[in-house]
């Protein structure tokens, strides 16, 4: 879908329908082309993957580039930028492309089918369109079987434009860093004598995540280990790509010191998940009459990547704390949080933390975060059980219509306190006018919903006259027209065509016909079939409008063979007249 721009007096939205149709010819049909030698081509990053010919083919829709390469022999190199394709794997978000990891200078290597490999440096390629890869010269796609297929790297900054490999089959990411860590959560928590608790075991990962194993130290004079259940940050990816999980064996502990043999995705394809989540929570039981404290650390983390490889992840690790019984602890909140007018864009903060334990609380820090941006960090003196800290910002300047403000004790996690999850406390303040009146005008503006009819293909031409139909359907609060137009440089003509490419010499000597109240000859020039209001809709349900198409075909209209056929891409206009 394509949209026009929205000025005062025009609202307009444009659609595209292909129309695909082949002359009538008494013989046998031809087989389309299909892809399946060197496709797909595989990224391998932080995580695994596989492009197809048709992704491929989607993205350079989406995203073309072209290069001329001069000298004894001209070519123009057509294909998708290699930046592109190294954000589908450099981190957790297929979306972008991570250039605070491509300033590390991690390498890009580039294989083709026989083990040849090229190099370009991550920051070399950071948005720059000038190194790409091709999958066409002067017009036509590589063919399987000769030295470019599937792909070939360009470097357009290189005089000539001399590519680095040919045929590229795969492209890895050498020398990315891959980190994860791996922590007791919550880090501390009191609980009663003989009490049954759980504590989970967190995983923060920059890098696809196969499978893991650990052991987790306790102190066994003052708790008892029950069991372990796994956690859903390897289930729950492998469910959604139709694979499972394995144990590889049951938890055993020989005295505080429990070796989980962990577990491992199958199926589900070469990925894992990537970021946090949980990798198995354990049940522990407090022994009687301790009133102390008791640790809990992983130790011996081993996480294997996409191809196996457990020690490509480096792990840090973070242990807990729990206080059993009548342990004295600290417990930090924000008890109270408000904000105060002083101009009419500004305010200020004002904020208690109080400590809620029975303990001393060391000296720490408190953060105030204002729409997730702006983020103060204030001194927070040590705090007495019961004693708490008052303090009011400088003036802010509200952000927008209104700001949201999170305000946190302990934001550094210096202090070990009963309750870790109770330190936050959010409240939201709204811009408020001179004299604090509220004055609403309003009118309703201006919608309009088009529906075009679906793609017709396959539409199968005789000599003669050809027509077919579809249904539109506008809904619009206001007087409304529809528009037609040829959205390619074909000029009305429905054109030879294969996969994307026209062959322009060849089309029909007659142009396509739209028409709804009113007919006209398809141009590159938009064309009013039809106009309306709303007195013609159906409340919601709109207008349904059948939009004729008309095709006439001579005689002199080659038959197209070889997987050929007539196309045509008609852009629909609606509008808003007023």
């Amino acid at each position: 879908m394509r949209l026009t721009k929205i000025n005062r007096k025009l609202l307009a939205v444009v659609f595209i329908l292909a129309i695909v149709a082949a002359l009538v010819v008494p013989v046998a049909t031809v087989s389309a082309t299909t892809y399946t030698n060197d496709w797909p081509v595989r990224l391998e990053g932080a995580n695994a993957t596989t492009i197809s010919h048709s992704d491929f083919v989607n993205l350079f829709g989406s995203y073309p580039l072209s290069f001329y390469e001069g000298g004894n022999v001209t070519t123009t190199w057509e294909g998708v930028a290699l930046w592109r394709l190294v954000g589908l794997v450099d981190d957790g978000d297929p979306s972008t492309f991570n250039s605070a990891l491509a300033a590390g200078n991690y390498t890009i290597q580039l294989s083709d089918n026989t083990g040849f490999t090229g190099n370009v440096t991550s920051s070399k390629i950071d948005h720059n369109d000038a190194y790409f890869l091709a999958f066409k010269g002067n017009g036509t796609e590589f063919v399987y079987g000769t030295k470019n297929y599937p792909l070939k790297f360009i470097n357009g900054n290189t005089s000539g434009g001399k590519n680095a490999v040919g045929g590229v089959v795969k492209i890895a990411l050498l020398g990315l860093t891959k980190a994860a860590t791996v922590s007791v959560s919550p880090s501390s928590q009191s609980v009663a004598n003989g009490a049954t608790f759980t504590v989970g075991i967190a995983i923060n990962t920059n890098t696809a995540v196969r499978g893991w194993q650990m052991n987790v130290l306790f102190d066994s004079g003052k708790l008892t280990f029950n069991s372990v259940t796994e956690g859903t940050f390897l289930s729950a990816y492998a469910t959604a790509n139709g694979g499972g999980t394995t144990s590889a064996g049951a938890a055993t502990d020989s005295g505080g010191n429990i070796s989980i043999p962990g577990y491992v995705i199958t199926g589900a394809g070469q990925g894992g998940p990537i970021g946090t989540g949980t990798l198995c929570t354990i049940s522990f039981t407090a022994k009687s009459g301790v009133d102390n404290f008791a640790s809990i650390t992983p130790a011996s983390v081993i996480l294997a990547d996409y191809n196996g490889n457990g020690t490509a992840i480096g792990v840090s690790i973070t242990g807990g704390t729990v206080a059993i019984g009548n342990v004295p602890m600290p417990d930090l909140v924000v008890s109270a949080l408000s904000a105060a007018k002083v101009g009419d864009t500004t305010y200020t903060i004002t904020y208690t933390v109080t400590n809620q334990g029975n303990a001393l609380a060391a000296a720490s820090t408190t953060s105030i975060v204002i729409d997730g941006n702006t983020t103060l960090t204030v001194a927070c003196p040590p705090l007495a059980g019961s004693a708490s800290d008052t303090q009011t910002t400088a003036a802010q300047t509200v952000t927008g219509g209104s700001d949201t403000i999170v305000t946190t004790a302990d934001s550094a996690g210096n202090v070990s306190e009963s309750n870790e999850s109770n330190n936050s406390r959010t409240i939201t303040y709204a811009l408020v006018g001179g004299n604090g009146n509220t004055t609403i005008n309003s009118n309703i503006a201006a919608a309009l919903v088009l529906t075009v009819p679906a793609t017709i293909d396959p539409w199968n031409l005789v000599v003669g006259s050809n027509d077919t139909t579809g249904t539109a359907n506008m809904k619009c609060n206001a007087n409304w027209q529809l528009q037609v137009n040829d959205q390619n440089a074909t000029n009305g003509h429905m054109t030879k065509w294969m996969l994307g490419n026209y062959t322009l010499g060849t089309k029909l000597t007659a142009p396509l016909t739209v028409g709804c109240t009113t007919s006209v000859d398809l141009s590159g020039t938009p064309q009013t079939i039809v106009t309306g209001d709303p007195s013609g809709q159906s409340g919601n349900d709109g207008q349904n409008l059948t939009i004729s198409f008309h095709q006439p075909v001579l005689y002199a209209d080659p038959v197209l063979t070889g997987g050929y056929s007539y196309h045509i891409v008609v852009t629909f206009t609606a509008s808003v007249t007023f």
